[in-house]
């Protein structure tokens, strides 16, 4: 989870998760080893300070017993240990209770009961022991040591009872200024790494600059050297991308250029010799009395301009898609685009014995690239007269929407079947029912593409005839 979430954050963000995630454990342990420590250091220093005391407790009841005229050391510490233990809480300051084999002898606070008791009472009949018992009021040290009569023999235990509170007050204070310091720590290290990592990370934000203006088509970025060898190199690498795609374009521009004037040369080198044997043929035609010889001279015509159609067809699909020229729109009457497309093809549609229907209004105005939406309109026009065997086509505008134009163009004839409906816009496609060159509606797809529109086949229909709908862009007000 640890891993998913560092891929997810920022570099910046990395970089000060990282330096959080190394050093805060060492700040950490090295707090709790200080705490530790401070809390060793103080017990220790309380069973110094009571070693010291218990060997002033051993000499003074050492003198006292050197006095003793009595042969039972047990009866003779009984008789002293009120004013022992008095005189050694006294000196000690501190609640001190002397002990025998049989239990507690005196205390320094009149007690008849000892405070509480420990394993260190009895260990100390054998030599010093102590034990941190804690109890309601805190922690207190029970120090115990013997009591040693003249000749050496254990007669009892002196009980130190030392309260800790005072210390453990001094080690929470000690364990909140480690917090504090501890907290302090880690804030620093925080705004350090925030600091180096914007440091470090600053070319990067940089580089994904210069990229985006790079996206928008500004090729002429270069990111300065920076005092960073990484980053230099990855500055070397974006500067030198930078210029060869710069060369790159600069060699596509001549080469469509090139291709330009090598498109135009070919449409002169291939129109003009077709438009003279069309010319011809249309002579002979005229001139010629022999049947069979016009007849021959109509087929010829008739061949000339379908070649000719077609060369100008992949000319044309070859131009749009190499966006050569610019867009020229302007606001016209779409229901006049239409009639002047009927009459260009009249002839054709008479000789073919299509009547058209034009119910686009004729104050509706359209605002696109003229030339383009007639070729398109004289494209599905062509279509169905060369391949639907219509009798009939109807030109209509649906309902518009978000200010929108749809304009429907339908025909009677034998339609598109659904298998072919998916690829007709598709270049160079041909159903096996229709013959052409598979380009005239790839180009209408082009041509309404580059004005914002669309195409598209309103619904397959076998046998039932074709519904064009070309969606011309928003018309601004």
């Amino acid at each position: 989870m640890t891993e998913h979430s560092l891929r997810r954050k920022k570099l910046r963000s990395q970089f000060v998760l990282v330096n959080l995630c190394a050093v805060s454990p060492i700040i950490v342990l090295l707090s709790v080893i200080m705490l530790v420590s401070f809390f060793r250091q103080m017990h220790d220093s309380a069973v110094e300070a009571m070693l010291d005391k218990s060997y002033n407790s051993q000499l003074y009841a050492m003198r006292y017993f050197s006095q003793n005229t009595e042969t039972d050391s047990g009866t003779y510490l009984r008789k002293i240990a009120p004013y022992f233990a008095s005189h050694m809480a006294d000196a000690a300051g501190l609640d001190v209770e002397i002990y025998s084999n049989s239990g507690m002898l005196a205390s320094s606070a009149r007690r008849k009961e000892p405070a509480f008791l420990s394993q260190d009472i009895w260990q100390a009949f054998k030599s010093k022991s102590y034990m941190f018992v804690t109890r309601k009021d805190g922690v207190v040290l029970s120090f115990s040591s013997p009591i040693y009569t003249a000749d050496g023999e254990t007669a009892g235990v002196i009980r130190f009872l030392y309260p800790m509170a005072e210390q453990y007050q001094e080690l929470w204070r000690m364990g909140a200024i480690l917090c504090g310091l501890t907290a302090a720590a880690f804030v620093l290290i925080f705004v350090v790494g925030f600091l180096l990592a914007r440091e470090i990370t600053w070319p990067l934000y940089a580089l994904r600059d210069k990229v985006n203006h790079m996206k928008e088509g500004d090729l002429q970025q270069r990111i300065p050297p920076v005092d960073n060898a990484e980053m230099d190199e990855l500055s070397s690498a974006f500067n030198l991308m930078s210029e060869r795609l710069n060369e790159y374009i600069t060699i596509l521009g001549t080469q469509q250029q090139q291709l330009k004037q090598f498109f135009n040369n070919t449409t002169h080198q291939l129109k003009t010799p077709l438009t003279s044997i069309i010319g011809y043929s249309q002579m002979i035609q005229l001139n010629s009395d022999n049947d069979q010889v016009c007849e021959d001279a109509f087929i010829i015509e008739e061949a000339g301009e379908t070649l000719l159609h077609s060369i100008e067809t992949v000319l044309e699909e070859s131009r749009s898609q190499t966006l050569w020229y610019p867009l020229q729109t302007s606001s016209f009457s779409l229901h006049e685009l239409i009639g002047e497309s009927v009459n260009l093809l009249k002839p054709r549609l008479l000789k073919c014995g299509i009547t058209v229907e034009n119910r686009v209004p004729e104050d509706l105005k359209l605002i696109a690239d003229r030339t383009l939406s007639q070729e398109v309109v004289l494209a599905l026009l062509d279509n169905a007269i060369l391949h639907s065997g219509c009798s009939q086509i109807c030109f209509w505008c649906g309902e518009e929407k978000d200010g929108r134009i749809c304009l429907h163009i339908r025909d009677n004839g034998s339609g598109i079947s659904a298998e072919d409906a998916p690829y007709i816009f598709k270049a160079f496609y041909r159903s096996s029912a229709t013959a052409g060159n598979g380009l005239g509606l790839s180009v209408c797809d082009s041509f309404m593409r580059r004005m914002g529109g669309s195409i598209r086949l309103s619904k397959p229909n076998e046998n039932r005839g074709a519904e064009f709908v070309l969606d011309f862009p928003k018309q601004s007000s």
